[in-house]
């Protein structure tokens, strides 16, 4: 089930996930985050160590189905878990088929934040933007 709890995590929205610190920044990084002690959230729009960019460049990722075998299996398991959106149609949005993680790094508009996108069964992505009000789940990198 993918939809389960245990399995996808918890959903938060932007200013959240970077303990407040991400506010109404269009440039830099959000200076914190709920990552444990030790850890904080992967840095995008970059190819740099610590961003997603670096993570696709380290594991020889690529758009393809290959490359969506490395993210979502061993030892990387990104899960599609969607996001949560808070519009009337629907709260919980692409569950199964979508994978939408949060960064530390904000979007030129202070209404959208970066995030790692993986769906369908080749194409992910590593900068795209969102609005800051959805919710996304996390995955943390050790400092």
């Amino acid at each position: 089930d993918v939809n389960a709890h245990y399995i996808v995590g918890n959903y938060y929205q932007w200013n959240a996930a970077t303990a407040g610190t991400g506010g109404a920044i269009t440039s830099g990084q959000a200076s914190s985050s709920i990552c444990a002690k030790g850890w904080k959230l992967p840095t995008s729009n970059s190819t740099a160590a610590g961003s997603f960019g670096g993570l696709m460049n380290a594991y020889s990722i690529t758009s393809s189905a290959a490359g969506m075998a490395k993210m979502t299996g061993s030892p990387l398991y990104f899960v599609r878990g969607g996001n949560v959106d808070q519009g009337t149609s629907s709260l919980l949005n692409y569950a199964g088929a979508e994978g939408r993680y949060w960064p530390s790094t904000p979007y030129s508009l202070a209404s959208d934040a970066y995030y790692l996108r993986i769906y369908s069964t080749t194409s992910i992505e590593p900068s795209r933007n969102l609005a800051r009000q959805r919710g996304l789940t996390i995955r943390c990198v050790a400092k």
